[in-house]
């Protein structure tokens, strides 16, 4: 017996998944950031046909975090630090872990 495999709704691969409407489009297909992640049938409906990337405006990427992992640091820790993690200090961070 042989058994098909047939898609049942819209091919998540294509960033248009509507023919006709360019302004309904699937997330993942147009993603070039490596800080921005979209499941498969994550979508967005753009008001004039913009990506959903061009709309993605205070998400910086995370130069060094991911070095310092400051996420596992306890509480206190963190309270302690909050002002320079906010901000992206990234090199008085690797100091204060040192110390």
């Amino acid at each position: 017996m042989l058994l098909l495999h047939r898609q049942i709704g819209p091919d998540p691969q294509k960033q248009f998944p509507v023919p006709g409407n360019q302004k309904l489009q699937f997330i993942k297909p147009s993603i070039t950031r490596k800080n921005i992640i979209a499941g498969e049938y994550s979508y967005y409906d753009s008001k004039h046909g913009e990506s959903f990337e061009d709309q993605v405006l205070y998400h910086y990427e995370a130069i060094g975090e991911l070095e310092i992992r400051w996420w596992d640091w306890d509480v206190e820790e963190i309270h302690q630090n909050l002002e320079f993690i906010i901000k992206g200090e990234i090199e008085r961070l690797k100091r204060h872990r040192r110390s």
